[in-house]
């Protein structure tokens, strides 16, 4: 388990927490669990939460968003990266609870993402 939280000068807060189990042959489980604001100062924070991620692989990723607001598009796109990656290593990833205005950053981030890999 991976637990991070941040209090910056604003009194805003990011908490994120990530947890991988591993249930036997089927492979990896995960989930990652966001609430608060993300926002430019607490990117670092959730980097290093999705690069957790990242390393161990999991065969399929819940993503729970319900809680999370974000000030500007770098958080999404963090999600949007990691997500790419382990669909493309063959995981299933679910971003479960994301809001209208995020889910909208979101689908226009993989769109230049596959216009650019194209």
């Amino acid at each position: 388990m991976l637990t991070i939280t941040e209090n910056d000068s604003r009194h805003r807060t990011a908490s994120i927490e990530a947890d991988v189990l591993t249930l036997g042959p089927a492979g990896r489980h995960g989930r990652m669990v966001i609430t608060g604001v993300i926002h430019a100062e607490s990117i670092p924070q959730l980097s290093l939460a999705v690069e957790e991620m990242l390393h161990v692989n999991p065969s399929d990723l819940v993503v729970d968003a319900t809680g999370v607001d974000f000030d500007d598009a770098s958080g999404v796109r963090l999600i949007a990266r990691m997500q790419s990656i382990l669909e493309r290593r063959g995981a299933t990833v679910v971003i479960d609870g994301l809001r209208p205005a995020a889910r909208s950053i979101l689908d226009a981030v993989r769109s230049f993402d596959r216009l650019a890999a194209a």
